[in-house]
Parts: structure tokens; C-alpha cells; sequence
């Protein structure tokens, strides 16, 4: 069992270090932070609220709640409170208007159009 939980840690390790290499440092969000704030909704997937605690955003998506840190452009990290779940990051969709209109789960299916 020891073997199989260190392989599983090392391809866990390896697969964060490759994401890291991927990022684009130097970026910043296109808009003011409170500009993302707002709730958001998925067809299947219900609702999800960015809100802003001591100048950082925060996810609250069904049950599970998480602490938004910017990674690139309008991509942020999700650190989720469950320390068991990975890190998960969410794109912030402009619309025409300049505004936030939606949320993407990044490598995911979760699609959340902004509600108010």
C-alpha cells in the first residue's frame, strides 16, 4: 500500500509542477475585483457565488466553498476549504459590454452564466 500512495503522491507532484510551467506570470485580472463578485448559474450544475472577504474573492458553488487566487489574465485558482480536493481553476468570460458575464471551470464541463 505504501508503494501504491507514493506513486499516486509523485504523479500528483508531477502533474502540479506541469500546470505551474504552464502559467503566465505577470498578468492581472482585467477588472477591479469586486467586478467578478456576483452569483452566477448552470443549468446542471445550480448556483455559484464570488464574493470578496478582506480583498480576496472567494467561490461558494453548492456546499463547497474556496478561496480565489488570480493565476493568469482573468484565470483564477480555486483553493478549495476541503483540504482532500485539488485545486481547481476557473475562467472569468467578458461580455461585450466589459462586464463579467460567465464562469468556466477550466478543463471541465461547469459553465455558470452570471444571474446578478
Amino acid at each position: 500500500m505504501r508503494v501504491m500512495y507514493k506513486r499516486i503522491a509523485d504523479s500528483t507532484r508531477a502533474a502540479r509542477q506541469a500546470q505551474e510551467s504552464k502559467r503566465i506570470t505577470g498578468t492581472h485580472p482585467t477588472l477591479p475585483l469586486d467586478r467578478y463578485t456576483g452569483t452566477y448559474a448552470d443549468s446542471l450544475f445550480g448556483t455559484a457565488t464570488v464574493g470578496l472577504s478582506d480583498g480576496r474573492l472567494t467561490l461558494q458553488a453548492g456546499t463547497a466553498k474556496g478561496q480565489l487566487d488570480h493565476w493568469q489574465y482573468d484565470v483564477f485558482r480555486v483553493t478549495w476549504q476541503d483540504p482532500f480536493w485539488d485545486p481547481t481553476y476557473v475562467a472569468f468570460a467578458l461580455d461585450r459590454d466589459g462586464s463579467v458575464g460567465e464562469i468556466r471551470v477550466v478543463d471541465g464541463e461547469q459553465v455558470y452564466r452570471r444571474v446578478r
